[in-house]
């Protein structure tokens, strides 16, 4: 190949070492389950924990790889314009540890009961594996191909970790709605991507915001229902409504620990893929898709809040409440779009997403750990009732259960308190107090079907039910959880400086 510098290559792919190492051993594990013997399966879940360590801790590294502390940009690939199609930057590096730490919550969860929940099981580690993967792709991608490939990585292993129990009709049930709409939204992305393509010449990220700056896009109204199609698209990803109907379904019918993993490091991944393309892209569009995004965002919060009142299967209460916080989220991205030219408010608005974004994975993932917990003898556990008086089986569990409750309704000292005040800072910021009002109002609403939880566990008699053990791994993932929830809600400023490496994104 002409100009073809194997040197150049092999230094542009070691900033790919983490993708590198989480591909390979994804790959090890796959082989693995067909020649280790069952026995030696044990050690599996912790291996894997530490393989996401070592990801993490490469992921860090490149933190300090470039001017001022920071990483710039570095093309591992390019589409033939000279524009990377990959790159490494704040913005990748704070997502990147995101999904790493929403894989290593779901690999702790399911090592409690191998026989049920896939911890002993290679393939199951290999899906969360290569999910995450994928998502790092989501996060680094600056070439719509690169993205769409990431996406799909990351969806394909997902709808495998929904159906993992084929004799669970719940599951099989789950696997294949999420599989259906999962597909249709990618069908919708793929042609919003073909009209951007077609109205801007380009599908490499810097290429299409180049044109839009240069007003070269050729019909306007080629360009504005791709850029609509592209946001329906990934609406479906992000489960927010009227694109949410698979999540309920999807999350009750999964094993905990996959339920976990879509909401946390799947959900991230999807917000990464939405911002990397909507900011570094479109952002000359800003004030279109924002206006689009705010009815997203009051509908998401306000139907997710209110059907989650509805609920007794506290899996699928916390599905509805997901899309709620899907609302939330949406509100720094506004305050991304409409703040054009404002590099401030721009920043702030990208800080509050990713900071919001820690602070959801350990609240969602301590709650998902404490339904784990109460798995017994194959039966799920997840009902309202199971919580009935587990303050008595478990004090401690019950204090972890009720610190992340508090975290998501967005209680003062609490991660979740911290979060919320930079996502409604942002919105108020752009004058859109009206949607902070909404988002006050629905958080009020969120404390009722917390608070039902709150009572089974403190108030009602749970005689007759079991006493409650805590493995190892699930002790760890609750302990950290909360230690980090507790911690982001009375000293935020550590988290808060890491999620300022996003705003390298915006070049400010």
């Amino acid at each position: 190949m002409a100009g073809f510098d194997p040197a150049v290559f092999i230094g542009n792919l070691a900033w790919m070492r983490p993708e590198l190492l989480l591909a390979g051993y994804g790959l090890a594990l796959l082989l693995a389950s067909t020649t280790v013997p069952r026995t030696a399966k044990s050690i599996g879940g912790w291996l894997t924990l530490a393989v996401l360590a070592a990801a993490a801790m490469l992921v860090t590294a490149q933190l300090s790889a470039g001017p001022d502390g920071t990483v710039a940009a570095i093309g591992t690939f390019s589409d033939g314009s000279g524009d990377p199609a990959f790159v490494v930057d704040g913005f990748s590096i704070v997502f990147k540890l995101i999904f790493l730490l929403g894989g290593a919550f779901t690999v702790l969860m399911s090592m409690q009961y191998p026989d049920t929940d896939g911890g002993d099981s290679a393939e199951f580690l290999a899906l969360v594996v290569f999910s995450v993967f994928g998502m790092m792709f989501l996060a680094s991608g600056t070439d719509l191909i690169t993205i769409y490939i990431g996406l799909e990585t990351m969806a394909l292993a997902g709808y495998l970790l929904v159906g993992f129990r084929v004799k669970e009709k719940r599951a099989n049930e789950g696997a294949v709605k999420y599989f259906i709409m999962g597909a249709l939204a990618s069908g919708i992305l793929l042609y919003g991507i073909s009209l951007v393509y077609g109205a801007t010449g380009s599908i490499n990220l810097y290429g299409i915001a180049a044109a839009v700056a240069a007003g070269e896009t050729g019909s306007a109204s080629f360009l504005g229902l791709g850029m609509l199609l592209m946001l329906v698209g990934m609406g479906f990803k992000i489960a927010a409504v009227p694109f949410h109907m698979w999540a309920p379904d999807a999350y009750e019918g999964a094993t905990t620990p996959a339920t976990s993993f879509l909401a946390t490091a799947a959900k991230a991944g999807a917000f990464a893929m939405l911002l990397r393309v909507f900011i570094t892209a479109l952002g000359g569009n800003g004030a279109d898709w924002a206006s689009l995004m705010i009815l997203l965002a009051a509908a998401s919060m306000t139907v997710g809040n209110i059907a989650a009142l509805r609920q007794d299967n506290v899996k699928r209460m916390l599905a509805f409440s997901s899309v709620g916080h899907a609302g939330y989220v949406l509100m720094g991205l506004i305050a991304v779009g409409v703040a054009e030219g404002d590099a401030a408010i721009r920043a702030h608005g990208l800080i509050a997403v990713a900071l919001y974004l820690f602070v959801y994975t350990f609240a969602t993932a301590g709650a998902f750990a404490l339904v784990a917990l109460l798995r017994k003898n194959g039966q799920p556990g997840e009902m309202l009732d199971d919580f009935n008086g587990l303050v008595k089986r478990h004090p401690v569990a019950s204090v972890g259960m009720l610190l992340f409750l508090l975290s998501l309704a967005g209680i003062p000292c609490t991660a979740g308190f911290i979060g919320k005040w930079w996502l409604f800072g942002a919105a108020i910021r752009v004058n859109l107090t009206w949607l902070a009002v909404v988002a006050v109002l629905n958080s009020v609403v969120s404390l009722y079907y917390y608070a039902r939880v709150m009572v089974a566990i403190f108030i009602r008699d749970g005689e007759g039910l079991a006493k409650v053990q805590v493995p190892l791994p699930l002790s760890a993932a609750i302990g950290a959880a909360g230690l980090f929830t507790l911690l982001i809600g009375v000293y935020p400023q550590p988290f808060i400086r890491l999620a300022r490496y996003a705003v390298l994104m915006l070049g400010v």
